[in-house]
């Protein structure tokens, strides 16, 4: 048994595990559907809360705008029974502005109430499109908060598998550090298996029985015929 190998092979379960963790570090996902939701929930509410505001302006300026038309009419109603205006054509035409206003004060209660009924609406569906909002703004920092601490986790594993490394490298002398680096490299980070009752822990193939007592029993260090990795010798083998 190769007690190089064994050390190398303890070096590669923690690098297996290194990798796993920042390959779920980098696919952690910090949020993205729940932002595209509150962009959403905010482009609805601006859109909604545009509309409401317009639709409160013409509102206020069709209230104001009544408010002078009943001055008016209320002021030339004033002067026709005064009884100062006694020009009959003058009177026929102060009726006939007395008539138009009072035509001009029902076109504007009419367009009143329907602005009314339109900016109830619209309140309506501010109130629902800021409740959406402010649900959307939660939902989405809770999961910036799990993310945060999702990665706070993972790193801090990270800085620990990688102390962990550091101390089981200082143990392997550097020519075998060397060799294990060359075999990483070639099977894609996977350079040793183990010998598990007869087989390549890493293909599955089964071995010649000679090569895993020669593995179990001497330091030589050999390759399996199939997948190419190191083989080390490993328990019940």
């Amino acid at each position: 048994m190769n007690a190089h190998l064994q050390a190398l092979y303890s070096l590669q379960e923690v690098d297996i595990e290194i990798r796993q963790l920042q390959r779920k570090l980098q696919e952690l996902d910090p949020g993205r559907v729940e932002e595209a939701a509150l962009q959403a929930a905010q482009t609805q509410f601006q859109k909604v809360n545009s509309v409401t505001t317009m639709t409160e302006r013409d509102l206020r300026d069709a209230e104001l705008e009544l408010q002078t038309v009943e001055t008016k009419k209320k002021d030339t109603e004033k002067r026709l029974y005064s009884g100062s205006i006694r020009n009959p054509k003058e009177l026929d035409s102060m009726q006939h502005e007395i008539d138009a206003l009072g035509r001009q004060r029902s076109s504007l209660d009419e367009k009143i109430l329907t602005l009314m009924d339109t900016f109830e609406e619209h309140r309506k569906a501010q109130l629902e499109a800021k409740q959406a909002l402010e649900q959307a703004g939660l939902t989405y920092q809770a999961r910036k908060k799990l993310y945060q601490a999702t990665r706070n986790r993972y790193e801090n594993e990270l800085t620990q598998l990688a102390q962990h490394r550091q101390e089981l490298a200082s143990d392997i002398e550097d020519s075998w550090m060397k060799r294990y680096g060359i075999w990483r490299k070639q099977h894609a980070g996977i350079a040793l298996s183990r010998v598990i009752k007869g087989d390549c822990e890493a293909c599955r193939t089964s071995l010649p029985l000679t090569l895993v007592e020669s593995i179990a029993k001497t330091d030589a260090v050999a390759f399996c015929e199939n997948c190419g990795r190191v083989l080390v010798s490993g328990l019940n083998e």
